[in-house]
């Protein structure tokens, strides 16, 4: 049989089946956008998705500029809240906290001003990267259901409902706190919660959606573990040419989630950046009951995303040392199969946490460290020149009283 035939016989088996692999596709873009329905709604609420987004992409309506605008308006309406309360809540105050941590407190609102424009900016002109963050899921998903591979959403779902909980936990003590605290004015719990609550409950959606893409990473590639694990032990001296073809088509796989996976850390790298920024520039010094609560609830926060983003990132590298570990043990079991699985061992060592932020500062804890002794440094700075200053301070009224 020449080529042209085999070529003519190939195209007409992918022409018969391409109704039922069209048939499978929208079974799993619906399953998978149901799965993540809760999230993007709330998103969408919070600005941090494109509008129409809950919906799979072929179904999305018509009323593309209305979306639009009624997306431009909200998040203006929403900002403009922001911005109101931290102006307020800067100048109620300055007269108040003392000199050593006004830095801090304006830089801590300079940069959830950034980050929640950050997150609006991306979510109005990323629909593309938004798009192709999900539809590549869905068609890496299908992929793996060609390998007659079961696959469903009910980890994800449960997935969600748990961080959406912890976010909705935290919404419900921070409006608590700011009630306590500003029950008198009804201004000023607008203004604390439009200032503090807000923003955090954002960003921390936002990072659900990372969380969210890098959970799925994690159980694609615990699923590929689990394919190359059986055709290495599925006799390979005697089906070399079978476990070769199955090998490449495999290493091709990781190769789309190691792309995927570089390209949603590009997509988030400035709003984790920023996240850690605001992170190490929180600094409470008061002792009353009510800033001890909330210095307990955002350390409690800060320290779950830090944890999160690390543990996440560092389950997909364990995932690919899993596959290394398995690939060096069967290395030698075949000639002719070494040189295809020393490829696989190669393409594998590549770490997708290096030159995760803007493509400078790879997302790993002896950098967090680093960044974190940075500021403490400064802070220490600031309270030594503050303690200098004040002494100076009443040196000099001293010494002018006892010349008088």
């Amino acid at each position: 049989m020449d080529f042209e035939s085999i070529l003519r016989e190939s195209l007409i088996f992918h022409l018969r089946n391409k109704p039922k692999n069209q048939k499978r596709m929208n079974s799993l873009e619906s399953k998978f956008y149901k799965a993540l329905a809760p999230l993007l709604m709330i998103s969408i609420i919070l600005n941090c998705v494109p509008i129409g987004l809950q919906k799979p992409i072929k179904r999305i309506n018509h009323y593309y500029i209305y979306q639009k605008f009624l997306q431009i308006l909200w998040g203006l309406i929403v900002y403009i809240s922001i911005v109101l309360g931290a102006y307020h809540e800067y100048f109620l105050w300055t007269g108040v906290l003392p000199i050593v941590q006004l830095p801090f407190y304006l830089s801590e609102i300079v940069l959830y001003l950034l980050h929640v424009l950050q997150i609006m900016i991306v979510s109005y002109f990323g629909r593309k990267t938004f798009i192709y963050l999900l539809e590549s899921i869905v068609d890496f998903d299908d992929k793996l259901k060609q390998l007659k591979i079961h696959l469903h959403y009910n980890d994800l779902r449960k997935f969600l409902r748990n961080h959406l909980f912890l976010n909705f936990a935290f919404f419900v003590c921070a409006t608590t706190l700011g009630y306590i605290q500003r029950s008198t004015t009804f201004l000023g719990f607008l203004s604390i919660n439009s200032s503090y609550t807000l923003p955090n409950v954002i960003i921390q959606t936002s990072l659900i959606q990372y969380y969210a893409l890098t959970y799925v990473i994690n159980k694609r590639m615990q699923l590929l573990y689990q394919l190359i694990d059986q055709l290495l032990k599925q006799s390979p001296k005697k089906l070399v040419f079978n476990v070769q073809q199955k090998l490449r088509f495999l290493r091709g796989l990781y190769s789309d989630i190691d792309e995927y996976t570089k390209h949603l850390n590009e997509t988030f790298s400035i709003s984790i950046l920023l996240y850690f920024m605001s992170s190490y520039a929180i600094e409470w010094a008061e002792t009353e009951f009510i800033w001890m609560a909330y210095a307990i609830v955002e350390i409690c926060v800060q320290f779950a995303r830090v944890f999160l983003l690390l543990h996440y990132n560092q389950g997909v590298q364990n995932q690919k040392k899993r596959a290394t570990v398995l690939f060096t043990s069967f290395r030698y079991v075949n000639e002719r199969l070494e040189p295809t699985i020393g490829r696989f061992i190669t393409q594998l060592s590549a770490d997708p946490r290096n030159h995760i932020i803007c493509g400078i500062i790879p997302l790993k804890m002896n950098v967090m460290m680093a960044m974190f002794v940075m500021v403490s440094t400064l802070f220490i700075f600031l309270v030594q020149y503050d303690i200098t200053y004040e002494a100076l301070i009443n040196a000099g009224i001293k010494h002018e009283h006892i010349k008088l």
